[in-house]
């Protein structure tokens, strides 16, 4: 029995894959942006005013009368963002 041992070979193209860039925008920028239905990613160290930031944004947005959803990486953000939201509307929230 004879072979001819070789490490395996693929040959393949690499895909090509569009990459979007994120742009950093100013907090009036951010607020102009949304306000026009566009997304935002918020991020910052403790304490630098990023949920004060986002509250309002939500206040002047849900005043439009539109639907905004909170998505965060702790439950603490959402939980609160979701009290303040039934507080406005008369309803309660579970815990």
């Amino acid at each position: 029995m004879k072979s001819t041992p070789e490490l395996p070979r693929r040959e393949c193209q690499r895909p090509r894959v569009e990459t979007q860039a994120y742009k950093e925008h100013l907090p009036v920028e951010g607020e102009s942006l949304m306000m026009q239905r566009g997304s935002l990613l918020v991020q910052g160290i403790a304490g630098s005013g990023k949920g004060f930031y986002c509250n309002k944004l939500v206040e002047r947005l849900r005043a439009q009368g539109l639907k905004v959803d909170i998505d965060a990486k702790t439950h603490t953000p959402p939980r609160r963002g979701l009290k303040a939201a039934l507080s406005t509307t008369g309803a309660s929230a579970m815990s």
